[in-house]
């Protein structure tokens, strides 16, 4: 259970933060002045508010980056970019998508924050393995990127600790617009642009988005990612006072997905010669063209043609309408909705086992060989699969390794709908809404293990039986796959939610603002899984079909289920002064449990969260800062993994315990003359894991109270310099950035730590008054750090080193060029 003693040692650091702070600011020389100011305190945001509110005057920590603040900041991909905000710790070594998002300190995969466009969740769910990361992207076409940590988050959305909003951009009065043409080292070349301006009378229209083609962070020997993305708003201004808005996004896009690979034997000699942990992957051109075997579901054999480099394929199409109105004096009025259908298509190359003695491997099989083939198996060879000879394994340091083809399709749809009534009663702004969502999926998933050499892009290999005559008895693997059928699971399932919500704000002096918030949330579920069947294939000649898992035709329902959720929050802003202004905060709420647990494939349960905050925010000419202590517990939390066994078989692991992360935020920007500017950007948390247990009978994953999360780190964050220059008679900016992430562990048990690392980036701007130049530099000296291990057989106990052996390390050196104009 959560020592709810931890509570008041975080209250007091909360205390000590917030009347430590303006200590400093006061002493600050207030004859110092910067015009260019990072946090813009008078911001009007609408995430997270009835109809809108100043960072200043908002009792809870948003952070906002219009679009020209995230070209400043570069980001490879959404996780990065989210991660450069304020307690919120990503891993975006993934690639493009599917990324992994903490919000200070939860030990989740991004579930509980609510991903939105226009003020409505992406996905509601996050899908198996269509998280809402993997379904949006962000462009020119991108107005604001608004990100609001606890607070009211779970009053204006289901399952949420946190809310990151992407807002596209509006028609405008006078017509602009912009191109924007990047290229960079790693073949990337990306086209973005937009349009926006009048089309009618009261009538404006916003267009844009982009096209891209990117060979990739690590060399795979054929193209990362392609695709693009396509949005519109069309808003009209009614007679009657209200506005109307229809908007639509097409999204199609590949995206490749890096996994885990070898970084040291077990001895702690490094691997690099063999695959380089910056640059090299364990992705294979020569899984172009995979032959996907399970069985048909009648005893019989079901073969699907594949493509490694189709990666992460996603089709979006979605569509909405708005409507907002100041219907008199007292009442306001805003309704959305939007449909959206969505289309997951994927193959990945996922990390196995740790890579294995060739010898040792083949030894393993000697018994089921010398079974197969009549007792009389003399010796093994190892053979290339796809390009025939010989492999001799003294070329990759007598090492092989076993890697797991997946390919998942999921068919989903969701309707989400939220409609809001704003009354201004005199110190009160009161909302009554209500909220409704329906989603559905239809999920496929079929995995394979393939043998490879030990090296980067390898080759599949295919282990052969000889007798003592030299004749040959069979082949362990057929293909290079050592495995068919390894794993097989569908199931459909569907969910509906109706959410009631109603918030006061209330200014009971010109100081002192209070709001409060309720939820309540009914939600219904139906869903079900198909049947499996485990066959012998009867193909003599390999013992890679002897058990085959498949899919059959019987639908087995998990039966209809429901469950009713009251989530509460109470915050007060006090300004001390006009630029001055403290808040606190407490909230309770629950998120519910993953909605594939309900057709067999995961957890159900729901997680209770509470939350408290005490924060401080300060602004100043050339000084600001916004600081957020914060106190959590999540009751319980579960994971749940696919672990894969020394056969092959892969089976679903779940693991539930209860969370407290106590910690502080802080962003703030100094800017001591008129060219220079410091910023600060640190987070410091105290993640403890308590009562953790197995739900599964064949594992036992005892881990004492108090150990660490796994793979979450105490302190993280950035600090940067810019320097503002003329030159060309073009407005300059250069940014250095040094971003900091301290050490986590792999496992449950903290016995295999992930070492703490840094990098440097480096952002050049010139700005003239159509053009804009700039040129990034991620990853500057090439550093190397590792931000997971192999959770396909770590989790638990770790790689049984001190140190990773096995994982999954950030991007080597990249660079980036592009161009903008606007007209």
């Amino acid at each position: 259970m959560i020592h709810k003693t931890k509570l008041s040692k975080a209250i007091k650091f909360a205390l000590f933060a917030t009347l430590a702070f303006p200590v400093t600011v006061f002493a600050q020389d207030n004859d110092e002045k910067k015009e260019n100011k990072a946090l813009d305190f008078e911001k009007i945001v609408v995430t997270g508010s009835s109809k809108g509110i100043s960072q200043m005057d908002a009792s809870y920590a948003i952070t906002v980056l219009p679009e020209e603040a995230i070209q400043k900041l570069a980001p490879l991909n959404m996780a990065d970019l989210i991660g450069k905000t304020p307690g919120i710790f990503t891993e975006s070594t993934g690639g493009e998508v599917k990324n992994i998002y903490r919000v200070r300190g939860i030990p989740d995969e991004g579930d509980f924050a609510s991903f939105q466009e226009e003020g409505l969740p992406s996905l509601g769910y996050s899908g198996v393995f269509v998280d809402s990361d993997v379904a949006q992207r962000v462009d020119i076409m991108t107005s604001t990127l608004e990100v609001v940590r606890g607070g009211p988050s779970p009053i204006f959305a289901d399952n949420a600790v946190a809310i990151f909003n992407n807002i596209s951009r509006r028609g405008t009065e006078v017509s602009e617009g912009a191109i924007r043409a990047a290229f960079g080292t790693s073949g990337l070349a990306r086209l973005d642009s937009y349009w926006s301006g009048q089309v009618g009378d009261n009538t404006s229209l916003a267009v844009g988005g982009f096209v891209r083609i990117n060979d990739g962070y690590r060399d795979s020997g054929f193209r990362a990612d392609e695709g693009g993305q396509f949005r519109f708003n069309l808003t009209t201004e009614l007679e009657d006072g209200g506005t109307f808005n229809v908007y639509g996004r097409y999204l199609d896009d590949k995206n490749l997905f890096y996994l885990p690979m070898p970084l040291a034997d077990s001895t702690g000699k490094s691997v690099s010669h063999l695959i380089d942990p910056l640059t090299d992957t364990l992705n294979s051109p020569y899984l172009q063209g995979v032959n996907l075997v399970s069985s048909d579901g009648n005893g019989g054999q079901r073969t699907e043609h594949r493509d490694l480099s189709n990666g992460r394929h996603i089709n979006v199409k979605a569509l909405g309408f708005e409507y907002e109105k100041q219907l008199n004096d007292t009442w306001y009025v805003s309704s959305k909705m939007r449909y959206s259908d969505i289309t997951l298509n994927f193959d990945a190359l996922y990390s196995g086992r740790p890579m294995q003695n060739a010898q040792t491997y083949a030894d393993s099989y000697l018994d089921k060989a010398n079974e197969a083939w009549g007792g009389t198996v003399d010796s093994f060879a190892y053979q290339y699969a796809v390009t025939g000879g010989s492999f001799d394994p003294a070329t990759t340091d007598n090492f092989v390794i076993e890697e797991q083809f997946r390919t998942i399709k999921n068919d989903s749809f969701n309707f989400v709908s939220d409609t809001r009534f704003t009354a201004t009663l005199d110190d009160h702004n009161v909302t009554i809404g209500g909220f409704y969502f329906n989603y559905g999926e239809k999920v496929d998933r079929r995995y394979m293990m393939y043998l490879f050499e030990m090296q980067a892009k390898p080759q599949p290999l295919n282990l052969i039986a000889y007798d003592a005559q030299g004749t040959q008895l069979g082949s362990v693997t057929k293909n290079g796959v050592s495995r068919q059928g390894a794993y097989a699971f569908a199931y459909k399932e569907e969910a509906e939610h109706i959410a009631l919500y109603v918030t006061d704000e209330w200014q009971i002096t010109d100081k002192l603002r209070i709001d409060t918030g309720l939820r309540y949330r009914h939600s219904d579920y139906t869903g079900g899984r198909y049947g499996n069947e485990t066959v012998n294939l009867g193909d003599n000649s390999t013992l890679a079909d002897d058990a085959v898992i498949g899919i059959t035709s019987v639908f087995n329902p998990s039966g209809d289920s429901s469950n009713t959720n009251l989530a509460w929050t109470v915050g007060a802003n006090y300004a001390l002064e006009s630029n001055l202004s403290v808040y606190a905060r407490m909230s309770n709420s629950t998120a519910i449990g993953s909605l594939a647990g309900l057709s067999g494939g995961g957890n159900d349960e729901d997680t209770e969260v509470e939350q408290y905050e005490l924060g401080l925010k300060y602004d100043t000419d050339n000084f600001n800062i916004f600081a957020t202590a914060f106190y959590a517990t999540y009751e319980p939390v579960t994971d749940t993994f696919n672990i894969i066994e020394a056969d092959g078989n892969t089976f679903d692991a779940v693991f539930s315990g209860n969370t407290e992360a106590p910690g502080i935020e802080v962003l703030t920007t100094y800017a001591p003359i008129e060219q220079l500017m410091f910023t600060a950007n640190v987070t410091y948390t105290e993640p403890e894991l308590s009562d953790l247990k197995s739900l599964n009978d064949n594992i036992s994953a005892v881990a004492p109270d108090g150990n660490r999360i796994r793979r979450q780190p105490k302190e993280y964050g950035y600090l940067s310099a810019d320097y503002f220059f003329n030159v060309l008679d073009a407005d300059a900016t250069a940014t250095i950035r040094y971003n900091y992430v301290g050490e986590r562990f792999v496992d449950y048990k903290n016995s295999t730590v992930l070492p703490a690392y840094h990098t440097i980036n480096f952002v050049a701007n010139l700005n003239w008054d159509e053009w804009t130049l700039q040129v990034s530099v991620d990853n500057l000296t090439n550093e190397i750090g590792v931000t997971e291990g192999n959770p396909r057989g770590d989790i638990v106990s770790g790689q049984g080193t001190p140190e990773v052996n096995y994982g999954r390390s950030i991007f080597g050196r990249s660079a980036t060029l592009q161009a903008t104009y606007r007209f």
